[in-house]
């Protein structure tokens, strides 16, 4: 003859003395644990967030790289009555409204370094190194997410996603030249979806409807520019014209 079987429920709730009393706490416990796990989700938006892929990443370049050429060939600056321009419009379907990638950009188009000139200049502009850099990028792995105030104070209480790239076809000079600012005897992209500062060019992310949308660049990214500039200058023997970007335009 066969027993009823219960289920863990049934056993925990049957009314048998201490023992029900003490198997009832043990019960609250866990239901308060599964609350405070779901609350720190729901906060933090870090504590189950899956990797970034490489598909999600070449098809935010994809939408970068539509935006660039897009407002580029829409900038009317020159011509009298011109509507006032902003990143934040003009890159809309790839740049997240509450992040500081726009701040970067406004500050390389009001210094007339973000497009491609109408005269050929010696060095290559700022503005259109970081985009050719995006556009030539590759995606080298996940860094994890994290709380944007790690970052950026303008970032605060919104959880970022972080991507390595690889961004140049330079490879040996600008290699060297990585190393040397980062001060690491190689250059490689960290493992595991971890965050690691000054050990390879990376760029912070927010996820909108499941999306990513630009939420910074980091200094790590920017050195790649530094690196391109640098030696653009060498062979010229001209003067250091780079154009630094304020705290305010870019990862801490």
């Amino acid at each position: 003859m066969r027993l009823p079987r219960h289920s863990l429920w049934d056993r925990l709730r049957r009314d048998d003395g201490p023992r029900y009393e003490f198997r009832r706490e043990i019960m609250k416990l866990l239901v308060q644990l599964v609350v405070l796990s779901l609350i720190l989700v729901a906060t933090t938006g870090t504590a189950c967030a899956a990797p970034v892929t490489r598909a999600e990443f070449e098809e935010w370049r994809g939408r970068f790289v539509a935006d660039y050429r897009a407002a580029a060939q829409a900038d009317n600056r020159a011509e009298p009555g011109a509507t006032p321009w902003t990143a934040a419009q003009a890159f809309n379907t790839s740049l997240w409204a509450e992040g500081i990638a726009d701040n970067a950009l406004d500050e390389l188009y009001a210094k007339h370094t973000l497009f491609p000139p109408d005269r050929a200049k010696y060095v290559t502009p700022a503005g259109v190194l970081l985009a050719t850099a995006i556009q030539n990028s590759d995606f080298a792995g996940d860094g994890g997410s994290l709380p944007g105030e790690k970052l950026h104070k303008k970032l605060a209480k919104q959880s970022v996603e972080i991507v390595y790239t690889k961004a140049w076809d330079d490879g040996d000079r600008v290699d060297e030249f990585l190393r040397k600012s980062f001060k690491r005897a190689e250059l490689k992209a960290p493992a595991g979806g971890k965050l690691q500062r000054d050990v390879y060019p990376f760029l912070v992310f927010h996820r909108v409807d499941g999306k990513l949308y630009l939420a910074a660049f980091s200094r790590e990214f920017l050195e790649i520019i530094n690196a391109i500039t640098t030696m653009q200058i060498a062979t010229q023997s001209r003067p250091d014209t780079r154009v630094p970007l304020t705290p305010s335009a870019r990862a801490s």
